[in-house]
């Protein structure tokens, strides 16, 4: 992982100013942080969530799904240095929340079953301004970089009158991946800050296979491949400053 902040980073360093002594000794930087909803397609995990979900089910335990993978929360933050008059580069960092959500209750006790899909995004950001008229702009913004991405998916039992009969479990999978997005905005100036609206699609495949399973008395290494695909559209509203 750190190969990759050390890589991006070093193109930032490295490219930025060379670009500000070819253009202007008066290059800016710019720092960015987003805020914003996204629905992934995290179709294999579903699955292996609702296989586990259906096991008891078929045992006559009507458990109830109130959340699926899908809805994700996604955070990003960057920095970004003007090339030319409308483009700019820098390094963007992400990250994304995906949770599934199952349970049941009764006298006897309760059942819930949960998952979260986690990932960790550094990228190589760049972005093109076509049109900027007065305060105004529109912006795309490709990235592409690397995704770690886990996956947890925990089952608890809990009896009310047999404390000794508790039983719980945790599966957990990881891996890296890449990570390729393309964004398109809009934004207002306010000084030296930024207001934008912007909306895009992300796309990430992640295969892992090792996941560790543990249980109240032992944790043990399976060998079951999994593709995590991180892939939908989302939308954001971002604030930037400039940083001179």
């Amino acid at each position: 992982m750190r190969y990759y902040f050390l890589l991006l980073f070093l193109i930032l360093v490295l490219v930025c100013p060379a670009a500000s002594q070819e253009k202007s000794p008066s290059t800016m930087y710019s720092l960015f942080v987003s805020g914003g909803y996204g629905n992934t397609t995290s179709v294999n995990v579903s699955d292996y969530y609702n296989s586990i979900v259906d096991n008891y089910r078929a045992t006559g335990i009507p458990i109830q799904t109130q959340t699926l993978f899908g809805p994700t929360v996604i955070m990003n933050a960057a920095i970004l240095c003007s090339l030319l008059e409308n483009i700019g580069a820098g390094v963007s960092f992400g990250y994304l929340y995906s949770p599934a959500f199952s349970n049941y209750q009764d006298y006897a006790g309760i059942v819930k079953i949960n998952g979260a899909v986690s990932a960790y995004e550094v990228s190589l950001k760049m972005q093109y301004t076509p049109v900027d008229i007065g305060n105004v702009s529109i912006s795309f913004s490709p990235q592409i970089g690397a995704c770690h991405t886990q996956v947890q998916v925990t089952q608890e039992i809990k009896f009310n009158d047999y404390s000794d009969m508790n039983y719980n479990w945790k599966m957990t999978k990881e891996g890296w991946g890449p990570c390729l997005q393309g964004t398109i905005g809009g934004s207002m100036r306010l000084g030296e800050f930024t207001i934008a609206l912007e909306g895009g699609y992300r796309y990430a495949l992640i295969k892992i296979d090792d996941q560790t399973e543990e249980t109240n008395t032992e944790t043990k290494n399976v060998s079951q491949l999994m593709d995590i695909g991180l892939n939908g559209f989302y939308s954001l509203v971002t604030v930037g400053i400039n940083l001179r």
